[in-house]
This record gives C-alpha cells, sequence and structure tokens, in this order.
C-alpha cells in the first residue's frame, strides 16, 4: 500500500464576520438529525499533480464560498433543557473548514422545513445520549466496479423487457442496483428461506407538496427497505426485483413522507450504524453528482475516492463514469 504524506493542514474561514449572516443558529431539521451519530461523509478527488502556487487561490475562494454557507464554517451546538431533554442546532460562528468561487449563480436555502405540528426544536430524552453503539467495523474488501454506458442501457432494456408493462418505467439505475443485488445474493449463497433486505435513501425533494426549493441546503432524506427472501429475489427475473425496488420508491408520495416525520418526532431516535448494517445492502451518493465536473484549476480529477468513515459491508457507493 502506497504512504500518504501530510504536507500541511489550514483553517479556512469565511470572509463574512458570523454575525452579518443573519443565520447565527440554524435549528436541526428529522431530515438533519436521525444521521447525527452516524459517521461523516468522506469524499475526494484525485488529482495526478498539482500546482502549489495555486492553494493560496484556493484558499481564498473556499473563503468567499463560505460566505454562502456559515453552516460549513460553523460548529455544532447542544443544548439541555429543564425537562431532561437535549436539541441541537449548528453554531455559525466561523470556526472554519479544513478543506470556491467568489460568486454562486443560486445562494442556499438555510431555512429548516419540518411539518406544522412538529414541535420545534425537536427534543431528545437526554438518555438517548448515554447509549453506546455497539457497531464494530469488521475488516473490509473493497472493489470498484466500472460500468459502461452500452452495459447499462442493456441492464435497462432487459428490466423493461421483463415487465412488459408501457405503464412502469424502471430506470437505469434501479435497473443496475436490482442487478447487484441479485449478484450479492448469488455470490454469497444465502439460505433461500433468509430474508434479505436492500435499504434505499429516498429524496424528498421533488416529492413534498408543494416541493422543497432547488436550493434547500442539506439531507432531505429518509430510508426505505425493500425486503426479499433470498430463493424468491433469485427465482424471479431482473425486471421483477427492480420493479419492487420502483413500486417502494413510487409509495413515497407527500402524505407517505410527512407521516415518516411526524411519527419520528413523536419519538425521536438517532440512527446508529448497527442499525444500518443488519444484513442490508445500502447504497449512497448518486449518479447525478457532477463529481468529475468540478473545475478547481487543477484540470480533471483522474478518479474520486472515499474515506474510512461511513462504511460497512453492504455499503454500495454510485458515482458517474468519468467520461
Amino acid at each position: 500500500m502506497v504512504d500518504i504524506r501530510f504536507i500541511s493542514t489550514s483553517i479556512v474561514r469565511s470572509t463574512t464576520p458570523y454575525y452579518s449572516t443573519g443565520h447565527e443558529m440554524v435549528e436541526l431539521a428529522p431530515w438533519d438529525l436521525h444521521l447525527l451519530l452516524v459517521g461523516p461523509i468522506q469524499k475526494g478527488l484525485l488529482f495526478p499533480k498539482y500546482n502549489t502556487n495555486k492553494i493560496d487561490h484556493l484558499k481564498t475562494t473556499i473563503s468567499f464560498t463560505l460566505h454562502f454557507f456559515p453552516p460549513l464554517s460553523g460548529r455544532l451546538a447542544l443544548a439541555k433543557h429543564d425537562d431532561n431533554t437535549t436539541s441541537f442546532s449548528i453554531h455559525c460562528n466561523n470556526s472554519g473548514r479544513t478543506h470556491g468561487s467568489d460568486r454562486i449563480s443560486r445562494p442556499p436555502s438555510l431555512q429548516r422545513w419540518v411539518p406544522e405540528n412538529i414541535n420545534f426544536p425537536i427534543r431528545f430524552p437526554s438518555c438517548e445520549f448515554h447509549v453506546d453503539d455497539n457497531f464494530l467495523p469488521p475488516h473490509l474488501e473493497e472493489g470498484v466496479f466500472h460500468f459502461t454506458k452500452e452495459k447499462i442501457a442493456r441492464l435497462k432494456a432487459k428490466a423493461n423487457g421483463e415487465i412488459g408493462d408501457a405503464k412502469v418505467i424502471i430506470s437505469s439505475l434501479k435497473a443496475l442496483l436490482a442487478h447487484i443485488w441479485r449478484s450479492v445474493v448469488r455470490c454469497r449463497r444465502i439460505r433461500s428461506d433468509q430474508e434479505t433486505k436492500y435499504k434505499l435513501l429516498i429524496g424528498a425533494r421533488p416529492r413534498l407538496r408543494p416541493p422543497l426549493p432547488e436550493n434547500y441546503f442539506g439531507n432531505a432524506v429518509h430510508f426505505e427497505t425493500v425486503m426479499i427472501e433470498a430463493g424468491e429475489l433469485l427465482r424471479h427475473r431482473l425486471g421483477w426485483a427492480a420493479r419492487e425496488m420502483n413500486e417502494r420508491i413510487a409509495s413515497q408520495t407527500n402524505e407517505k413522507i410527512w407521516g415518516v416525520l411526524e411519527k419520528w418526532a413523536e419519538s425521536p431516535k438517532l440512527v446508529k450504524m448497527g442499525d444500518v448494517t443488519s444484513n442490508a445492502l445500502v447504497t449512497s451518493s448518486s449518479p447525478w453528482f457532477d463529481v468529475y465536473g468540478y473545475n478547481i484549476g487543477w484540470g480533471k480529477p483522474v478518479a474520486v475516492m472515499s474515506g474510512l468513515a461511513n462504511k460497512h459491508d453492504g455499503k454500495i457507493t454510485v458515482f458517474p463514469g468519468a467520461e
């Protein structure tokens, strides 16, 4: 394994004092809170070389960018209440970031969106934070698979052809995930009567009525699980598995999503890594994130990498291809 040498680290702060942004404190919505105990997402771009003369310029542009995103240079704040509960918010105090542009085309919306009948800020029983997460990261072997446009197109065509229903369209992503799910179950030789799970992160932005603003900043997702016995999953074809996923996602209506949030707020509970990893596949990221389209002056990245945090057996991270 190639050794990695850290040359230096820097704290970058916004060019604007935090008290002048109008967002000194940002309360956290259910979407922000339910994954609070799960490790942060670590993603990075790999470049073949860089020009050290551009480091200072990069710091300057990040500093300008943080003006528009004050939570990113803030810190998590905890408030204890008299009723033995705890709430969380982001204190936008410009403490800085260790990792831009002086203008952006669409400033973020920092307003938090919650159902009207949810008390805000959301309070947790203080004992919730004294429960240890017993998850121990296993030794993991990682693999990177590249699927060409042609192969993905064939999977999509196969899934839709097997369904044979013009009213149901299976997307490229659902066809690919269903193919991976069936392949993993087959290769692991899971007992036919054992239940397998695929945890899907459902985006709420376009499903709410009215929809969230396109520039809504932060999480707007929740888990939905597709559960099928291994034997049934393999007995049916690719199109059937993809349709099961498709129906579960399509069922996430405005009413269903608000119902999920309201039920969670009645007895809020933080997700722990042990809750996510029980005999399940989980997909993160998205092929719609243009990870290769960022231009910071070093040319096009040669690869996108992910760090050690938030990884477990069954975790699948999806990125668009470099081409």
